[in-house]
């Protein structure tokens, strides 16, 4: 489409909407002024019609209450539109610039930019002389339920000439439109978001030559500034551009270089937390409370209770935020609190009754931290590599996957309940920092020398099969034999989770999934790597709290009649009575059960899976579901064997295998087979 095409189609929407040629009229006519803040010169403008913008209410319940004005059956008899690259262009009847359009997509569908880059794009190229730009739904858009971007001509912006002077935190990149889009997509996933939200960003696109784009992103921390009422000043993607947009011709005048300065700084994301190449970036939940207290790098403590709202990020990557009581190995039998050193970005919000920390962190700092938390930072070089490679495959996997998970079935009978967790147990972020996906304890001992050089030769490494990234599961010890998938969560398998023999032979000679032979091996001491560990290599790779467990490899837990019938009443039914036999129904091919039945004088109930018969034979939880219980006089005997669900690499035998010589390439091919290392990044 041509300028003149354009101008053409503006000329007759004003000529036939007097609303909107009004508004266009008074840009002649707005006070405008220019301050220099930082070095750079901002131009602030007074345009009264943008009062409804600036205050919109674009909370959930609001944008529920109200008719979408970008429907079809919303828009004013007056209002033309014309199609574009299958969306409806329109002129924005509230302009900031001359030609100012907005470009809306033809069905209610959430402003997005997932799916959506490309459109983006395609509308740079269709508006040659125009600058194409999108607010994000918590960043300026006042139509945050309906897909739109905006347009106004190139020329009315200085942004294209000044960018590398602004002085508040941006992206800026040119390249051909695939290499934008790869840009784009790359970006957004390097920057602070959840699973269900996109990261908080405002974009400008336009060609600067053919076949060429030049594309800004501006990282938002906030949708406005703290001086927000005083002042009505709301910024999206223009405002971010340099132009600061208010309805009011007084706050010009309240708007001095240290204020400008300061309403860019509680906006942007901050500089530290934006990468010079975009790794990704994914959401840990921290932990949940009434309050949560912490410290900034000032030294100053806060406590934040369910009201609260709190965003803080270091000022550099090297500094640290102090939360206090983290519950780490939550249920288990190391359950504890720790103080915890946090880097990237600390938010606390409230959610019902309860305040919640997510700290927002790029993979690779996340991986500092799991790889000491999980194991101890002094382990072997290559076991610390090779959990490198898993972490980081795990994990992206987590945050990469598009499909919802299979939830649990629960309650399949009268008699039967299914349960697992996996993950869908979490929604407003990607992983949690204990047990249920991968330990992730803060900075406070990540420092050190092995780590980083772990990290430095893998960096961006990670397992694939088949083109796709590997659910690289790990566990502590999987006692001689590892676990498939299914055993421990959905009905589904990976070729490369297979089940194994710790050991040089890597073939399972044996069936465990047959109750005798699987009686057979937990009752005996295999010869296996995760069974011949010293005590001098244990103290090297478990951190202190692991180390409290005495034999993770075999143990043995009892109880009286009383203290399981008690147990089983408070953790899996009160109706059974008193227990006369708890029987192994289903065995995976390392031994563990996955299906149990408890009989009692009262009834009759079965369990599953893997983690769930664990709690329920435990105060927190037993070592693993590979073992067998017996009746004895007055007494129940439970023999296991391992420590965690088994599945993808055990711990212990990789650290072992390091001992013995092994590369962290031999490792993971031992225990993901068929899988292949690949650089993501």
């Amino acid at each position: 489409m041509t300028r003149s095409e354009i101008d053409a189609f503006i000329a007759r929407q004003l000529s036939q909407w007097p609303l909107a040629a009004d508004n266009h009229k008074a840009l002649g006519n707005a006070i405008t002024r220019e301050i220099q803040s930082q070095g750079y010169i901002y131009k602030a403008v007074a345009l009264p019609s943008r009062a409804a913008s600036c205050k919109a209410d674009v909370s959930a319940g609001a944008i529920a209450a109200r008719k979408c004005f970008l429907c079809t059956d919303s828009l004013p008899p007056q209002q033309l539109s014309m199609p574009m690259c299958g969306f409806r262009l329109l002129v924005n009847p509230f302009p900031i610039l001359p030609g100012h359009l907005t470009i809306s997509a033809r069905e209610h569908t959430p402003q997005t930019l997932s799916g959506n880059v490309d459109n983006l794009i395609q509308l740079a190229e269709a508006l040659k002389e125009y600058t194409v730009f999108y607010n994000g739904p918590r960043c300026g858009a006042s139509a945050p339920d309906h897909l739109h971007f905006q347009a106004v001509p190139s020329e009315h912006l200085h942004l294209w000439d000044t960018v590398d002077l602004m002085p508040h935190p941006h992206i800026s990149f040119k390249g051909t439109a695939d290499e934008i889009k790869s840009l784009i997509d790359s970006w957004l996933k390097a920057l602070p978001h959840t699973p269900d939200s996109e990261a908080m960003v405002n974009i400008l696109i336009h060609r600067c030559h053919p076949g060429k784009f030049q594309a800004v992103i501006f990282p938002r921390l906030c949708h406005r500034p703290k001086c927000y009422g005083a002042l009505l000043f709301s910024p999206g993607a223009l405002d971010m551009a340099g132009i600061m947009v208010t309805p009011r011709a007084a706050d010009l005048t309240a708007l001095t270089p240290e204020l400008v300065s300061e309403i860019y700084s509680d906006v942007c994301l901050p500089q530290s937390l934006i990468p010079s190449t975009p790794i990704p970036m994914l959401s840990i939940g921290i932990v949940e409370a009434p309050e949560i207290s912490f410290t900034d790098i000032s030294g100053v403590r806060h406590t934040s209770g369910s009201s609260d709202i709190f965003s803080i990020a270091p000022a550099s990557h090297d500094k640290c935020i102090e939360i206090e009581d983290v519950v780490i190995g939550k249920d288990f039998h190391w359950q504890q609190k720790q103080r915890q050193l946090l880097k990237g970005l600390l938010q606390i919000t409230k959610h019902h009754d309860m305040a919640e920390a997510v700290n927002y962190i790029d993979v690779e700092s996340y991986l500092a931290s799991v790889i000491s938390s999980e194991m101890s930072a002094d382990a072997h070089p290559e076991f610390l590599k090779a959990h490198a490679i898993i972490s980081r495959s795990w994990v992206l996997a987590q945050m990469r996957s598009t499909s919802n998970p299979t939830p649990p079935p629960g309650k399949i009978s009268d008699e039967e309940t299914v349960t697992w967790y996996d993950r869908q147990n979490h929604a407003r972020f990607h992983v949690c920092a204990d047990d249920h996906c991968q330990r992730y304890q803060g900075f406070g001992r990540a420092f050190v020398p092995e780590v980083v050089e772990a990290l430095r030769q893998t960096a961006g490494i990670i397992l694939s099969y088949q083109g796709e990234i590997c659910d690289a599961r790990f566990s502590k010890c999987c006692g001689g034999a590892t676990e498939i998938f299914s055993t421990c969560w959905q009905s589904s398998d990976f070729p490369y989770l297979k089940a194994v023999a710790d050991a040089p032979d890597s073939h399972l000679h044996l069936d465990l999934t047959d109750e005798l032979q699987a009686q057979h091996w937990i009752h005996s001491r295999p010869d296996c790597f995760c069974g011949n560990t010293s005590a001098s290599l244990l103290s090297r790779s478990l951190n202190s709290y692991d180390l409290a467990t005495n034999d993770y490899f075999r143990w043995r837990v009892e109880y009286s009649e009383e203290q399981l019938d008690s147990l089983i009443s408070r953790k899996v039914s009160s109706r059974l009575g008193h227990i006369l036999s708890i029987t192994p129904l289903g065995r995976g091919p390392s031994g563990r059960i996955y299906r149990l039945e408890i009989k009692g004088t009262q009834g009759r109930c079965i369990i599953g899976k893997e983690l769930e018969i664990r709690r329920a034979l435990s105060d927190t939880h037993l070592y693993s579901s590979a073992f067998t219980i017996r009746h004895e006089s007055d007494r129940w005997i439970i023999d296991g064997a391992g420590w965690g669900h088994g599945v993808g690499l055990c711990q212990i035998g990789a650290a072992q295998m390091a001992a013995e010589g092994y590369t962290c390439s031999d490792i993971l091919t031992h225990y993901y087979p068929g899988a292949e290392l690949t650089k993501a990044y």
